[in-house]
């Protein structure tokens, strides 16, 4: 979907209305200015049906943008804001044609190029670069012509063009400027607004300002994982019928992700019924050791609240395992060129995930490798729960267990 397109789905029916009125209106004052000379006791044949045509014409225009703009799911096409705005234009260009035995020449050319700085300036309502460019071309095209074929020559022929390449060029480049700095700013909130789905405002912020940590790059990070898994949850998921499994993940997982960013975690990802958690990546943290600690100690009091809303509606209780570890990750954006994920892989994940697994052989709701209890021991009191192998490592490794 293109930027344009997205800028006019994001309009309400009644505000594409509102603008449409705005341009056709404003750009009518030439043209109600004819009327009245045409209404006059002695018209002039020339002047009389063209007059009378255009007016006609602009009004036909009006309506059927009332009309189409009116709508309220419009058939979205490119090329109707274009019709929709050079129309107008070419009416109110002709207007000044008609209007020549009304106003003196240096005051119908002021008068021109007024009317078309205020079009390139309604132009923008469209919120669209490239019909602001086009708006701002063509009524420097149009007013040259009218100088050139329509107005005698004189002294206020020079002064006018220069008049119109400053006024009409400045008004197109400022008008340009504003529209495609709302369009980033439009673009920023959004990509800013699902990314928040995802990590933590302190993330979002970190990768707003340093859009290359989505690029296709990678770089060595200290870092602690978490995962989080329930327990249990392949029985469970025979026992109620999968709308009900769904709905009892999604709020399970609501608790254990709001644990996590809370703490300033970046959620990486959901594994079936088991979340990972990260912290120290992207947004680098001292205490991302300690940051973990709490999110896991977190999750518990909130699946404790959990509970008892299931204890009474289902006369369900579910419980957690989490580990966590700390050590060095490759951390970027890991993918394809059609589809990034921003991401962490390494060692340090792997025995993560195999700490998770050994809270069922020990009983424990949380357990931390050394690496982990060596940053946060004095921050928190912990007990030491047993001395593990895991699999495919040759080291064991030491687990704790804060109390």
């Amino acid at each position: 979907m293109t930027t344009s397109k997205s800028s006019a789905a994001c309009a309400k029916p009644g505000t594409k209305s509102f603008i449409n009125a705005i341009i056709a209106v404003c750009l009518s004052f030439p043209l109600i200015a004819h009327l009245l000379s045409f209404l006059r006791p002695d018209p002039t044949g020339f002047q009389a049906p063209l007059g009378l045509l255009i007016l006609v014409a602009t009004g036909v225009l009006i309506s059927s943008s009332f009309v189409f703009y009116h709508r309220r799911n419009p058939p979205y096409r490119r090329h109707r804001k274009y019709v929709t705005t050079l129309m107008p234009i070419f009416c109110g260009s002709l207007s000044m044609v008609f209007l020549r035995s009304e106003v003196p020449p240096g005051s119908l050319s002021n008068i021109s190029i007024a009317t078309h700085s205020l079009v390139i300036v309604l132009s923008g309502l469209r919120f669209d670069t490239r019909v602001v460019l086009v708006a701002g071309a063509t009524t420097l095209s149009l007013h040259m012509i009218f100088l050139a074929f329509f107005l005698p020559a004189g002294p206020h022929i020079l002064p006018s063009v220069v008049l119109a390449l400053i006024l009409l060029g400045a008004t197109t480049a400022s008008v340009t400027y504003v529209v495609s700095s709302m369009l980033d700013l439009h673009r920023e909130s959004v990509h800013k607004e699902r990314l928040s789905r995802f990590l933590a405002p302190e993330v979002v912020e970190e990768i707003s300002k340093k859009p290359q940590l989505l690029q296709q790059v990678t770089e060595t990070r200290t870092a602690t994982i978490l995962f989080a898994d329930i327990r249990g949850f392949t029985t469970l998921s025979e026992q109620y019928p999968p709308a009900e499994i769904g709905r009892i993940l999604n709020a399970v997982l609501e608790e254990l992700t709001s644990a996590i960013m809370d703490n300033q975690g970046m959620v990486d990802k959901y594994i079936g019924d088991a979340v990972m958690g990260v912290f120290g990546v992207p947004v680098a943290s001292e205490n991302h050791a300690l940051q973990a600690t709490r999110a896991a100690k977190e999750m518990h009091l909130r699946l404790k609240t959990l509970n008892e809303t299931l204890s009474n509606d289902k006369n369900l209780t579910l419980a957690i395992g989490v580990g966590i570890h700390t050590g060095e990750v490759i951390a970027g954006a890991i993918g394809s060129s059609r589809r990034l994920e921003y991401t962490v892989i390494g060692d340090t994940v792997n025995v993560a995930s195999r700490i998770e697994s050994l809270t069922r052989q020990y009983s424990a709701e949380i357990l931390l490798s050394a690496q982990t209890a060596e940053l946060i021991k004095g921050d928190m009191e912990l007990t030491e729960v047993a001395t593990a192998q895991l699999k495919g490592r040759k080291q064991p490794v030491t687990l704790f267990s804060p109390i």
